[in-house]
């Protein structure tokens, strides 16, 4: 019965913990404990929720709970340093007294536990003879298991000493030396050619790099690329990775190039994402999500979130606003919303599929300046809470030769990895698309040229096997490449507001006015929604710094001024008398 019980606890608790949860709660009460007796009230703990966190990790890793709380203290301990490389570093007696708020001398009490945890490699220490000075530290594969939450193996722990996370934190313990020179760059070439073939090809990531023909300078890149991204932000610089490990000028600007033009079989292969920056000092990489996928595979997601792309916004940042358009465009713009609605759209996908068409949704927004297009597409992503990947074309223009090709297809790659991750789909928003969607060139062409094409006809053959959402604006659909038409669904034309329409827009923004008031204004000046927004800043502006109500009047004068002048040059030579 006794047995029955347990197991039924173990099962209610895999289901509430994950090890990282539980070492949140066991981190929580260790905060409690180094409180002043008077404070400790102020903070919320719960007794019961830390009896049933060092369960769960004594449970996970096979040990008894007060063995599970010096585990996590020593866990805490290593990764709350600021260190070079996670948990490559000791926790003696002391700190770990200091963590429980006990005396130290107390902890000798406890030398068999850590002895029992050293034995099942659980710790490795650096002097098993002199108990009481002994440093401890938790094992790579344990690591591992606590921050990826994965399921422990006694076996696999004792068994598998060549771990590609011990590869990874040798290797960077050479190059630290070779940065200081310590260590000559050939110990650490020998350490990777003699150990890198013993590693299992159980690890997607090497089974994969050992199909590559890519030289030892390209393996320490990419595995100190690996490492970073466990412990650290995921970006190398490679300049300060090439002064480590070339002696020869010549060979590390060599090296650093064909990573910057493409050359390279990281880059070729997808498994290095490139930042190139103005010059070649600036050049910096990463793991493409290709390669994240093959070296943390299920977990791709936990380490994701550390390299979260600036241009994506969550629909909870967008700011509610009310837009007013024709009732044409509105109406239009109503419609496609209500397919973007998660209650429709799989189901509009699953019958576009089932109909043997493309599942993509394509939109085209045109029309002229401030028309509403941008701020359209984000109150449909709020409404439909959807994120936006915003693409910066700007970013994808590159100074090297073939690199903007390889980026505006990152672009696509990195989205559809997106939409496998994400339970709603988010929408690719391509702004002020006729940047890049512009008429291709024929005829003798130059580099920038050439270069200009060949994205175009990435983007094009993207979008004819799209799957996701889609949204372009444009306020020059004039220029765009007749190719592209076919390729969106949907064109939705925004109009200039009408008067009426713009003296909705008015109202709304400046509501201490009757709208009846704005009747003149809307007719006399042809503004666009965006111009309105300007002329409703400058009001604003001026009300604070003069700090007086605004008039109809400073109104008119504003309206005036917002468009620039045009056509008052005075004519060139002598004027015939009729």
């Amino acid at each position: 019965m006794e047995k029955m019980k347990s197991k039924e606890i173990q099962k209610t608790q895999t289901e509430i913990f994950s090890t990282l949860d539980a070492v949140g709660i066991i981190d929580k009460w260790y905060y409690h404990l180094q409180l002043p007796a008077e404070l400790r009230g102020e903070v919320d703990v719960d007794c019961e929720e830390f009896e049933s966190a060092k369960e769960f990790i004594a449970t996970h890793f096979g040990i008894t709970p007060q063995q599970s709380v010096f585990l996590i203290a020593i866990f805490i301990i290593c990764n709350d340093t600021d260190t070079e490389f996670g948990s490559n570093i000791d926790a003696n007696f002391r700190q770990i007294a200091s963590k429980l708020n006990m005396v130290t001398s107390e902890m000798f009490k406890h030398i068999s536990d850590f002895d029992d945890l050293v034995k099942k490699r659980i710790l490795n220490t650096d002097d098993e003879i002199n108990k009481t000075r002994q440093s401890l530290k938790i094992t790579q594969y344990v690591s591992d298991c606590i921050l990826l939450n994965t399921p422990y193996s006694e076996v696999e722990n004792k068994g598998n000493r060549n771990r590609l996370s011990d590869f990874l934190k040798k290797q960077k313990n050479y190059i630290n030396k070779c940065s200081r020179r310590s260590f000559p760059i050939e110990r650490l070439i020998n350490y990777i050619e003699e150990n890198y073939k013993n590693l299992s090809t159980q690890f997607p990531i090497v089974k994969y790099i050992n199909e590559l023909n890519i030289s030892t300078y390209e393996k320490i890149l990419f595995f100190e690329t690996c490492g970073c991204t466990t412990f650290h932000d995921g970006k190398i610089k490679v300049l300060e990775m090439a002064d480590i490990i070339f002696n020869d000028v010549m060979e590390k600007k060599q090296f650093m190039r064909n990573l910057a033009t493409g050359e390279s079989l990281l880059v070729k292969e997808d498994l290095l994402d490139i930042d190139s920056g103005e010059f070649l000092s600036d050049l910096e990489v990463s793991l493409s999500e290709k390669a994240l996928e093959l070296y943390l595979g299920d977990e791709v997601e936990l380490f994701s979130k550390k390299r979260r792309d600036n241009n994506v916004i969550a629909a909870e940042d967008i700011i509610a606003r009310q837009l007013y358009f024709t009732e044409e465009s509105e109406d239009v713009l109503s419609e496609f919303e209500s397919m973007l609605k998660q209650d429709n759209f799989p189901a509009l996908q699953k019958r576009l599929k089932e109909g043997g068409m493309s599942v993509g949704l394509t939109t085209m927004l045109y029309g002229g300046p401030g028309t509403g297009k941008t701020e359209s597409v984000m109150q449909i992503a709020r409404k439909t809470n959807r994120k936006i990947v915003r693409v910066d074309i700007a970013s994808v223009k590159s100074m090297w030769m073939g690199e903007s090709e390889k980026l505006i297809k990152k672009v696509f790659v990195n989205y559809n990895a997106l939409v496998k991750r994400e339970k709603i789909c988010p929408i690719l928003l391509f702004n002020e698309a006729d940047a890049i969607f512009l008429k291709r060139k024929t005829g003798e062409l130059r580099g920038a040229e050439n270069a200009l094409n060949a994205m175009q006809n990435i983007i094009l053959e993207e979008m004819e096997n799209f799957k996701g959402i889609l949204i372009a604006t444009t306020n020059l659909v004039r220029n765009l490449d007749p190719a592209f038409e076919r390729r969106f669904l949907f064109k939705i034309r925004l109009s200039n507001p009408t008067p009426k329409v713009k003296q909705k827009i008015w109202a709304d923004r400046l509501p201490r006015f009757q709208e009846s008031e704005f009747e003149e204004i809307a007719t006399k000046f042809d503004f666009s929604g965006g111009e309105i927004d300007n002329i409703v800043r400058k009001l604003s502006i001026s009300e604070i710094i003069e700090g007086t109500i605004p008039t109809l009047e400073q109104l008119d004068s504003l309206c005036l001024q917002e468009k620039f002048e045009r056509n008052t040059r005075r004519p060139i030579g002598f004027k015939l008398a009729k």
